[in-house]
């Protein structure tokens, strides 16, 4: 009886020792699900910071795309003072030429002017 008890006691001690080992791989088991959960945590946080990023990001495309339509609006703008300029020189041009006529016609004139003295004086003469 007395070798059955020492064996028992053996198995004891050997079974307290697995239940110790167990106990110690239980704690750093607990100790990973902490920090798993920590880093569960820190995910968390960096997803909401990459949607405050991303709805960041969406709020500067609609500024670019706004600021694109302005950039369209100017360039159409630029367009048509383009062509008011074009009109502008045309118009110049065509002053130009009226201005140039005019003295034509005014030179025109000035010898008719000369014509209708030599005129009156042949007049003055027969009368005389």
């Amino acid at each position: 009886m007395g070798t059955q008890g020492q064996e028992m006691g053996a198995q004891g001690q050997e079974m307290g020792a697995q239940g110790e080992e167990m106990w110690t791989q239980a704690q750093e088991g607990h100790d990973m699900g902490t920090q798993g959960q920590e880093m569960g945590a820190h995910g968390v946080e960096i997803g909401r910071q990459g949607q405050e990023i991303g709805a960041q990001g969406h709020e500067m495309g609609a500024q670019g795309q706004e600021m694109g339509a302005q950039g369209e609006e100017m360039w159409t703008q630029a367009q048509e003072g383009h062509d008011m300029g074009t009109q502008g020189q045309e118009m110049g041009a065509h002053g130009v030429e009226i201005g140039r006529q005019g003295q034509e016609i005014r030179a025109q004139g000035h010898e008719m002017g000369t014509q209708g003295q030599e005129i009156k004086r042949q007049g003055q003469e027969i009368a005389a």
